[in-house]
This record gives structure tokens, C-alpha cells and sequence, in this order.
């Protein structure tokens, strides 16, 4: 995918990759030509076949999330992340319908990103299997001292093979029982208020706040003016491809905003999958 990107020209060999990789034009040209000549395909063909493959297999991922699960992926916005997600998210969200797509200033960087600025958690886990008058206020209380604990238990009716996890908002036996019969109802269509509870594993939680991360200033010098493509998008970490007829802005916090307006149709080629 990347030989074909940089065969097509969607990403710049000039601009080196995280960790000052260097990408090489001759290197990627010659393995698109291998293809190339085993398919009786001229070089740019193939690169364009090569994405449309792989758009095909990934919005094939995006109906199996929203369409087969009953979701309508046209009342959605699409999230790109990774340093190659903003490549194709705007070409994904034409073949589903959805006309707009963020990609944050950090897109590149996201889920390392998320990992660093995350709370920090420990969570403990006690198997208790008590029933009945068994389950006291002090089985329900956390292992020591913490402002930053939540507490969650797993309760069934006693006989059931399966548990289901509940928080009430207090930690007493009569709170515990509500909660279950309340999650019960939810899950099954049903409660049995007569039936002894029984309490098999307490859950701890224990958080601290996580550091503060600043990413500063969108870069753009008129953050709030629309630009229509087709366009590249160059940001630090990850690459944007805006397809014809749609609108790219940056917001305040540098998080690109990709929108089809109601005017274009939103299902439309990507640009690898137009002839040259």
C-alpha cells in the first residue's frame, strides 16, 4: 500500500516517515512494476488496484461494525487515526455514505497518545462466592483505604452459571440486591426478587489523575476558512486525503475537519480509483 501511495504520489518522498524513514521512489516504482508486469497492468493501474483492494477489505470491516450490527453508517462521523488512516477515511466514508470525517492533530500518534495522557488504574479482583445473609457491608468495602476506588461486583441468582457485573451507587446488601435485580430485568426481560442473590467476585478500581497534555495551537494561520479538494494534507505524523468536491478545515485545536456537502454526492471514487 505505501509503494503504491508513493507510485501514485499521495505521499510526498520528500517528507520522511516518524523516525526519519526515508521513502524510496525507485524502490517502491520497481515493486509496483513486478506486480504490474504479472497482471499485464500498466504501473499506475495497478497502484490503483492495489488501494482499491484494500479500500474494498476495510470498508468490508466498517459494514461488519455499523450495517450488520443495525446501524446506519450515514448518521455517524468517522474518526481516522494512525499515520495512514487519514489516506483513506474520506474514500471509506464516500462508499458508506457518511459525509464527515475528523482527523486530530495527533492522528499519527493517537493511541500512544491516549496511553500517555490516560488515567492511571489498578484494578484487583477478589473471588468471594458467598450467598444469602453471607453477603455483609464489610465484603463489600474495598481492600484498604482509597478516595480514587470505585468498586463493581459480579452477583447472579444463586444456581445461575453466569454473573452479571453491576455498581451500585452504595455499598450495602440492599443496594447490591436492587442492582441486580435491576440489571437482571435489563439484560433478560426479567427479575426474581424471591431468589437469593449470590455474590462471586469483587472488583476494585483505583485511579490516579493522569498528566495534563497540551498539544498546542493549531497550526494554520486562518483556522476557520474551508479549503476544497482534491487535496494532500500534510500533518505531523499521518497524511490526509481530501477527495474532490468535499472541505477541509482545521478548528481551533488543529483537528481537521473533512466534509461532503449536501450538494455532492457522497458516494464517489477515491482518488486512486479515477484514471489519470
Amino acid at each position: 500500500m505505501t509503494d503504491a501511495h508513493v507510485v501514485l504520489g499521495t505521499l510526498d518522498p520528500e517528507v520522511p516517515l516518524a523516525g526519519g524513514v526515508a521513502l524510496d521512489v525507485a524502490a517502491a516504482t520497481a515493486a509496483v512494476d513486478r506486480l504490474a508486469g504479472q497482471l499485464n497492468l500498466d504501473r499506475d493501474a495497478c497502484a490503483r488496484g492495489i488501494l482499491r483492494i484494500a479500500d474494498a477489505e476495510m470498508a468490508q470491516a466498517l459494514r461488519v461494525m455499523t450495517v450488520e450490527r443495525g446501524l446506519d453508517p450515514r448518521r455517524f462521523t468517522l474518526l481516522a487515526y494512525g499515520g495512514a488512516g487519514g489516506l483513506h477515511a474520506a474514500g471509506l466514508a464516500a462508499r458508506l455514505g457518511i459525509r464527515r470525517v475528523l482527523v486530530p492533530q495527533a492522528g499519527g500518534v493517537l493511541s500512544a497518545l491516549g496511553l500517555a495522557a490516560a488515567d492511571r488504574r489498578r484494578d484487583r479482583a477478589r473471588t468471594v462466592l458467598l450467598r444469602g445473609d453471607e453477603v455483609t457491608a464489610g465484603v463489600l468495602q474495598p481492600s484498604d483505604e482509597d478516595d480514587g476506588v470505585s468498586m463493581a461486583y459480579d452477583v447472579r441468582y444463586a444456581g445461575q452459571a453466569f454473573e452479571l457485573t453491576v455498581r451500585p451507587e452504595r455499598r450495602d446488601p440492599q443496594a447490591l440486591r436492587e442492582a441486580l435485580d435491576a440489571a437482571h430485568a435489563e439484560r433478560y426481560g426479567f427479575s426474581d426478587p424471591d431468589a437469593t442473590l449470590e455474590l462471586v467476585t469483587v472488583r476494585e478500581t483505583h485511579r490516579r489523575p493522569g498528566p495534563a497534555v497540551t498539544l498546542g495551537d493549531a497550526s494554520d494561520p486562518s483556522p476557520d476558512a474551508p479549503r476544497e479538494g482534491p487535496a494532500v494534507v500534510g500533518l505531523d505524523g499521518a497524511t490526509v486525503v481530501v477527495p474532490e468536491g468535499w472541505n477541509v478545515r482545521p478548528d481551533a485545536q488543529g483537528t481537521l475537519w473533512l466534509e461532503c456537502p449536501p450538494s455532492v454526492a457522497p458516494i464517489a471514487p477515491a482518488p486512486w480509483e479515477r484514471e489519470r
